[in-house]
């Protein structure tokens, strides 16, 4: 790990996940930004995107966009 360290309590970013498949944290800052690779094992994380939504469907659970983003 490097010597650079800055505590991430209270940053706010978005959980992406690349065509891969591999999950990593953004940053934005201004134009830019910083993607973080994620090696924390339980992170807690608060949803604040209104364009979120919970599913289930046959004993299944599943986190994605609301259905009005789907046109439902």
């Amino acid at each position: 790990m490097s010597n650079q360290i800055k505590s991430a309590k209270g940053q706010s970013g978005i959980l992406c996940r690349s065509i891969e498949g591999v999950y990593f944290f953004r940053v934005y800052q201004g134009d830019d930004f910083i993607d973080y690779e994620l090696c924390h094992d339980d992170l807690a994380i608060t949803i604040t995107d209104e364009q979120a939504a919970f599913y289930e469907k046959d004993g299944q659970y599943f986190l994605d966009h609301s259905p009005e983003i789907f046109g439902g």
